[in-house]
């Protein structure tokens, strides 16, 4: 991947993002505080475009998903995404390009007492 861009997929709670990142524009916001319509379009058809760039790199915060299924995180915040709907991400993407990178943070495991958190850590990675 000598330098080819990539089109970069941000899954997170807290919308952190600013318009502008390190001089990139182009970037779509979705949260557990902006969701509706937005995790429709993503998992059914959101506008990820391959073309011309070397492929997707997921970048899936475990806050947010709903505690329901991943309580294990710094701070739960109820109305997060369900195990379908970030599964329906993942694979939207991967159905629009290779996947490049995938990267899960906000993971805590000294809190998954039974492992539940992993587990279902697991099932969204493979």
């Amino acid at each position: 991947m000598g330098g080819e861009p990539l089109t970069i997929v941000q899954i997170d709670a807290p919308v952190d993002w600013r318009e502008s990142v390190e001089g990139e524009l182009q970037g779509a916001r979705l949260g557990a505080s902006d969701r509706g319509a937005s995790v429709r379009r993503s998992a059914g058809g959101g506008r990820f475009d391959p073309q011309g760039r070397a492929g997707g790199a997921i970048c899936l915060d475990c806050d947010a998903l709903d505690p329901l299924i991943m309580a294990v995180v710094i701070a739960p915040m109820a109305g997060g995404l369900s195990y379908g709907q970030g599964l329906g991400l993942i694979r939207a993407v991967a159905a629009r390009g290779q996947i490049v990178s995938f990267e899960m943070l906000e993971f805590t495991a000294a809190r998954d007492r039974d492992g539940e958190g992993a587990r279902t850590a697991a099932q969204l990675l493979t």
